[in-house]
């Protein structure tokens, strides 16, 4: 996909993201340190773009997994401001990526902007977070559905290993609902319906506007269906799009 077709469905899907981007970099030219929340990697590659083009070079990308999926940056500054925090899974009940995300959010009432990735092994629970929020995980037990969770610092850095099922989907529009229907298989109607139900997250955050539109990078929850990461978009010479999309096994 093309930079100024991808940059221009980027414009449309998130002002508010662009709005930041051109305040960082007026902050940026004067000098100022500027420190962000968490974004996905298609922010991150919308980022690059414009801070190329504004001349700003003096930036650090920071990320807390070794292959994640959200980033920060720093500019003018290359301090660090995520942490990367461990706890035990539970021997007696594994917790599920839904359960722990919909604890953070509803229980604590953390901004999904200050999380990065959550990452679940058999018997460990690894979360990335800002370093001024880590305190909500380090001060002390965290009770979650009856059972507690103790975090700390990770002590060295961490790669997810992450198992994926590859397959290609060929679409009229980067509409969600025009790509939710590709994945699973079903109607437009009934995809609509389900974002209406607020049954489609998009990175991890609900989202009900069905003409919002898709980017690579960006992680797809559909309830009872799975996890999709969008890993590339193409357009065809007939206008169609052919989608690459791994699925999480």
């Amino acid at each position: 996909m093309n930079d100024k077709a991808y940059l221009a469905q980027h414009y449309q899907n998130d002002l508010a993201f662009i709005n930041k981007l051109k305040g960082w970099c007026e902050q940026a030219k004067r000098g100022q340190i500027v420190t962000t929340d968490f974004m996905s990697l298609a922010q991150l590659n919308i980022l690059q773009g414009v801070f190329k083009k504004a001349q700003i070079k003096d930036y650090t990308i920071h990320r807390p997994f070794l292959n994640g999926y959200r980033v920060t940056v720093t500019v003018n500054s290359s301090v660090n401001n995520t942490e990367l925090l461990v706890a035990t899974q539970p021997k007696d009940h594994l917790f599920k990526h839904n359960v722990l995300v919909g604890y953070f959010l509803n229980q604590l009432q953390l901004d999904q902007k200050v999380l990065g990735d959550l990452y679940l092994t058999e018997d460990k629970i690894y979360l990335s977070v800002l370093t001024k929020i880590s305190p909500v995980f380090l001060s002390g037990p965290l009770e979650c559905q009856n059972r507690w969770l103790e975090f700390s610092l990770a002590p060295t850095p961490v790669e997810m290993v992450i198992k994926f099922k590859t397959f290609s989907k060929v679409t009229q529009s980067l509409r969600l609902d025009a790509i939710v229907s590709a994945i699973c298989n079903l109607s437009r109607t009934v995809a609509q319906t389900m974002i209406k139900k607020e049954m489609v997250y998009v990175d991890f955050s609900v989202n009900n506007r069905r003409t919002f539109s898709i980017n690579y990078g960006m992680i797809l929850s559909i309830k009872k269906y799975g996890r999709f990461l969008i890993q590339d978009i193409n357009q065809l010479k007939n206008d169609n799009f052919r989608i690459e999309i791994a699925k999480y096994e």
